[in-house]
């Protein structure tokens, strides 16, 4: 009889720490693929970028900033922004110039790294909605 208790005892305090330590395996499956990716912008140039437009590459417009109104990107400065996977176009304004980059894919867990380049440097306009509804031109 003691014995049996004993047996019985030591199968369900095996069992809890099986439950415990997930079944004994130390495999936790496949790591999910990741659902997003990244767009980095660095501003190369002298000037100050006030307008930053992305948008799918199907899209006929760039939509709005993707700056707030009071914010902008000092030469030097880098932005992040998380996006969904798939085909960007981008733009970077000082408001009298702009970089454009078109046909841009962009891979789950990935990141489109983009410079403004030195060339483009303010010389008029402040205008933070310049681009903000023109149409991308190709």
């Amino acid at each position: 009889m003691k014995f049996k208790r004993l047996t019985v005892l030591a199968i369900a305090a095996l069992s809890l720490g099986a439950v415990a330590c997930g079944g004994g395996s130390d495999s936790t499956g496949p790591t999910p693929a990741p659902q997003s990716g990244t767009i980095k912008l660095l501003n190369g140039s002298s000037a100050t970028i006030i307008g930053v437009y992305f948008t799918k590459c199907e899209d006929s417009s760039w939509g709005q900033n993707r700056l707030a109104s009071t914010d902008s990107l000092a030469p030097g400065a880098l932005r992040t922004w998380t996006v969904e996977p798939g085909c960007y176009d981008l733009k970077a304004s000082t408001g009298s110039k702009s970089a454009t980059w078109l046909n841009r894919d962009l891979t789950p867990g990935g990141a489109l790294q983009l410079a403004v380049p030195a060339t483009v440097a303010s010389t008029a306009s402040t205008s933070r909605d310049i681009h903000a509804s023109s149409v991308k031109s190709r």
